[in-house]
């Protein structure tokens, strides 16, 4: 990797070296002079190409993830189907128990769920507060139709680079 500061530094220098030395110089000239001696431009479309790269990599992986995740997802599911057969094979048959040189299955009773029937009954101490969330896209939304939002203003956006293909 190129060190920027480096190369930072040495265009700085070379364009004070090149404006005290020609103080006529176009902005053009010395835009391309400079360039030409610390190949600065080309390292910015290198950077800007390998960016480029890697977005088309991350996108390549999000579209693999997503299909790893779906065939997780059929996995499992064909997984708890097979269970839940040899559950009702097992029931069928009257069989709770099963034993093979390499498991030993058992149907047990599972553990006690919650059923509730009336919420309104319920106490206090069964609801868990929620903390309260900012909603910045209502509050942006308010501030660029011009509306005043106590607590809240709009600012500067920081730059960035655009990149077309």
């Amino acid at each position: 990797m190129t060190n920027l500061v480096a190369v930072t530094e040495l265009w700085r220098r070379t364009r004070e070296s090149l404006l005290r030395d020609f103080p006529d110089i176009d902005a053009e000239t010395l835009r391309d002079t400079i360039d030409g001696e610390t190949g600065a431009l080309d390292i910015v479309a290198d950077l800007i190409k390998s960016s480029e790269e890697d977005k088309a990599m991350v996108a390549g992986l999000k579209d693999y993830i997503a299909a790893l995740t779906k065939r997780k997802d059929r996995l499992a599911d064909r997984a708890a189907k097979r269970k839940a057969a040899a559950v009702a094979l097992m029931q069928e048959i009257g069989e709770r128990k099963i034993k093979r040189p390499e498991f030993s299955a058992s149907i047990v009773p599972g553990p006690a769920g919650t059923r509730i029937t009336d919420e309104a009954s319920l106490p206090s101490w069964a609801w868990r507060p929620q903390p309260a969330v900012l909603d910045t896209q209502t509050i942006r939304a308010r501030l660029l139709a011009g509306e005043e939002v106590p607590g809240a203003a709009l600012s500067n956006g920081a730059e960035y680079l655009r990149v077309l293909t």
